[in-house]
């Protein structure tokens, strides 16, 4: 009896799945169930990708986000803000916030090795706004609810820490996070008709 598409579909289908990794993990773990103690027939090989689609919404995703990707992301960034015809204002406040919160994803959500970043891009048209969305399968953490920083007190005096979310909260109009399906999601958004 060969283990079949269905018994695939099966393994697939029967919870979520984190990453690609845990998904060929979990297939790998029910293929050595169905084979018991038979010798391996034939070579098995697996390649499993995460579709993002064409949805025509500007994205970037890396799976394993260092330090030296935030130019390439800001880079995308800048280029579709472009296209929209944003201010030159509107850009620098938008590649500050980008560099910022990736910054803090890539050093703080993934302490011990690389993890995955997809930098999505809305635009609504009334009011006219623009979003953009940062995920990341890191640990979960709110950067909002972290207490601002006493910008009073001069740069010696001052704790480290807090001050870059503290700049992107200032310059954008609204800036949201959720945990949802083991994700970090934080929005940020800026009204373009000013």
């Amino acid at each position: 009896e060969l283990y079949g598409e269905q018994r695939l579909l099966n393994i697939l289908n029967a919870r979520s799945y984190k990453n690609a990794e845990e998904i060929c993990q979990a297939v790998k773990e029910d293929v050595d169930k169905f084979a018991g103690e038979a010798d391996q027939f034939d070579d098995i090989t697996m390649l499993c990708f995460r579709y993002l689609g064409d949805s025509g919404v500007p994205t970037i995703r890396f799976d394993e986000t260092k330090l030296e990707d935030i130019p390439e992301i800001t880079e995308f960034v800048e280029s579709e803000l472009e296209k929209m015809g944003c201010p030159v204002k509107t850009v620098y406040q938008m590649n500050i916030a980008v560099d910022e919160i990736c910054s803090n994803i890539i050093k703080y959500a993934y302490p011990k090795k690389p993890g995955s970043l997809t930098v999505t891009m809305f635009e609504k048209k009334y009011p006219h706004t623009l979003a953009i969305r940062f995920e990341d399968e890191g640990i979960p953490y709110n950067p909002l609810t972290k207490e601002d920083p006493d910008v009073t007190l001069s740069a010696e005096e001052r704790q480290i820490g807090g001050l870059g979310i503290f700049m992107v909260r200032k310059m954008m109009d609204d800036v949201r996070y959720k945990y949802e399906n083991d994700r970090n999601i934080l929005t940020i958004y800026k009204k373009l008709d000013e």
